[in-house]
């Protein structure tokens, strides 16, 4: 009776372990919708219930560049920036901005502390100018361990060191890894053949954006800068023009404007948007966002595009 007992408890441990095992096995992650494929090994659940996932394969998929340092069990996660997709930190009297050139997160294998090391810049419109470097440290509720010859990490303080936050979909067992701020557009540009025309600018609603206000753009020929560079008029889109940009974007827009600018056709030019945004978890911020158009030359038809900036 005893071996019997002894046998049914070890029937029932196996049984839970497998269960354990498919649970974990069948954790999901996306970054902007898109699953992420594993090289190796597949995310699992520690003794803790924290989610660790494979730190190579889903940075990369985020955009990071990865770099393992053995000597010092060490991995090193990093991005750079351009005036047009950083944040800004100041603006100088002196009309320069002070932007982040790059963002690296260094973590340490058995350590839970990590380290932010940003390196800033300054940017006057036409020239950038390196500064100085600035340090910070974190802390993760799990500390990065090495697992079949692969670095498992908590993505949640690395994702969100870059910009994006990082939501749980209980029902699908999915890690959703989407952008931080409204950085998700859509636009669609017209041209007349004498050049002149308009330019239809709207925004998606990503999974943790509630609502969405577009409160400026700015326009900037980079073909042939000129006097009319910098904000401009805006106007609430027709519905005849709000129709036709929804089907570009394949999605309902939040909010959408037509710019007004002496566009030229063969022209190409960097737009900025700046708008008020809701995340899902009610904060407010202010957000901005560029891509570049390029208009088609004269006696071309007209046409459209999407973009996605982050």
């Amino acid at each position: 009776m005893r071996r019997l007992a002894a046998k049914l408890c070890l029937l029932l441990l196996s049984v839970a372990l497998l269960a354990f095992s498919a649970a974990a096995a069948s954790i999901n992650v996306t970054v902007r919708g898109v699953p992420v494929v594993w090289s190796g090994a597949a995310p699992y659940v520690n003794a803790q219930n924290m989610t660790l996932t494979p730190v190579r394969d889903v940075a990369e998929a985020m955009g990071l560049t990865v770099r393992w340092i053995q000597n010092q069990q060490m991995v090193e996660l990093s991005r750079t920036y351009t005036p047009d997709n950083s944040v800004y930190q100041a603006e100088l009297q002196s009309g320069q901005k002070e932007f982040i050139v790059s963002r690296t997160v260094s973590l340490w294998i058995g350590r839970t502390t990590y380290t932010v090391t940003n390196q800033y810049a300054l940017y006057d419109g036409r020239t950038i100018v390196n500064t100085r470097t600035g340090q910070t440290n974190g802390t993760s509720n799990a500390a990065p361990v090495v697992r079949d010859g692969q670095t498992f990490v908590a993505i949640r303080p690395v994702a969100e060191q870059f910009g994006f936050d990082v939501l749980w979909d209980q029902s699908s067992q999915t890690v959703r890894i989407v952008n931080g701020l409204a950085s998700d557009w859509s636009y669609a540009w017209t041209v007349t053949q004498d050049g002149s025309g308009g330019l239809l600018v709207g925004v998606h609603s990503p999974v943790n954006l509630l609502d969405a206000t577009i409160t400026g753009v700015t326009v900037k020929s980079t073909t042939a800068p000129g006097s009319s560079d910098g904000s401009r008029p805006i106007r609430p889109t027709t519905a005849q023009e709000l129709a036709a940009l929804q089907t570009t974007a394949g999605a309902s827009l939040l909010d959408a404007v037509r710019v007004e600018y002496p566009f030229a056709a063969g022209e190409s030019y960097t737009i900025t948007v700046s708008l008020q945004v809701t995340k899902s978890n009610g904060a407010s911020s202010a957000a901005s966002g560029s891509f570049q158009i390029n208009l088609p030359a004269p006696g071309e038809t007209a046409g459209s595009d999407a973009a996605e900036v982050f």
